[in-house]
């Protein structure tokens, strides 16, 4: 019997040590330069993971790294050399890697911790002011970021998150989640059509009357919608 619960323990030990090395490969990955070959993949792989990369991530926030992107052809965001016209739009300044993880920090969580307002890609490195001003920033968002998951982290899950978004009336957080339940790539543990339907769609609908166009606008786009898109993607969605 001995025998059997220590050869448990070795198998179970062994899975735990295999995800966790992939965890950190992927993590490596969103480091690296390469927006479609590395940084995007890992991102949606890593969102995959839902709470458990979330302390991982507020690591990261602190991070002082400046990795520039390449291959961004398509995508539009703040530090972009070239502009298309159209494309991928990102609008956080993702060559720092701490505002690349307040990126999925803040995708992963429906939070708006104001990480998509940093725009530091013009910064003066030969002015002292500025790269204290960033310091600054930088310190003060990783301070927020730890406060709230110091307060959150017993009772989150993604699918509480999505709900408490739709209700937040902050129009970034709401568009952000009926962007995922339209088009979302990542998995929500729980979430389906009946979900969807009866507690999620009816949070939507009640912007219907708000005096915010904005909010008023997603209320009217969501009032056919269905939970397809997402359904279909998770088909294809194997971690």
């Amino acid at each position: 019997m001995k025998k059997i619960i220590f050869l448990i323990f070795l198998i179970i030990n062994s899975i735990c040590s295999g995800q966790n090395h992939k965890i950190d490969s992927l993590f490596l990955k969103f480091k690296e330069s390469s927006f479609y070959e590395d940084v995007y993949p890992s991102k949606i792989a890593l969102e995959n993971y839902q709470k458990e990369v979330i302390p991982e991530l507020i690591k990261l926030v602190g991070d002082t790294t400046f990795v520039k992107l390449t291959g961004t052809a398509d995508l539009i965001y703040p530090g972009a050399q070239k502009w298309y016209g159209h494309g991928h739009y990102v609008p956080y300044s993702m060559d720092w890697v701490s505002i690349r993880a307040g990126w999925l920090l803040e995708e992963l969580t429906f939070q708006n911790f104001g990480f998509s307002t940093i725009n530091i890609g013009n910064l003066n490195w030969k002015d002292k002011r500025e790269k204290e001003k960033l310091n600054n920033s930088r310190n003060y968002q990783a301070e927020k970021v730890k406060k709230w998951w110091k307060e959150n982290s017993d009772k989150w899950s993604r699918l509480g998150a999505l709900k408490e978004a739709l209700v937040s009336n902050d129009i970034k957080r709401v568009s952000n989640a009926v962007q995922y339940l339209r088009f979302g790539e990542t998995k929500c543990n729980g979430l389906n059509q009946e979900i969807f339907i009866n507690d999620l769609k009816p949070l939507t609908l009640k912007y219907k009357n708000s005096q915010n166009m904005d909010l008023k606008k997603i209320s009217e786009l969501m009032e056919n919608e269905d939970l397809g898109n997402w359904l279909r993607n998770q088909k294809k969605n194997v971690r």
